[in-house]
């Protein structure tokens, strides 16, 4: 996570394979928020709005591959 401010952050990520990129996001473990991208690459950035620097998030990183397969990274 980069590019932090008070109403916003950016998730940035690479795949080895090109892949579609969801964040889903919250203030608690149950996250439920979801930010995404349907654009096939490798290089993945995405823009939390409505974001608050001042409290605890907890994400989570999906890369979903032309073929459907997925992988899932919890933070």
């Amino acid at each position: 996570m980069d590019t932090i401010t008070n109403a916003r952050a950016t998730v940035r990520y690479n795949t080895e394979e090109i892949a579609t990129a969801t964040v889903e996001w919250g203030t608690t473990p149950a996250l439920g928020r979801t930010t995404s991208s349907s654009s096939l690459g490798t290089v993945h950035a995405l823009v939390l709005n409505d974001f608050d620097s001042c409290m605890t998030f907890y994400f989570r990183v999906r890369a979903t591959d032309q073929f459907g397969n997925e992988v899932l990274v919890d933070r």
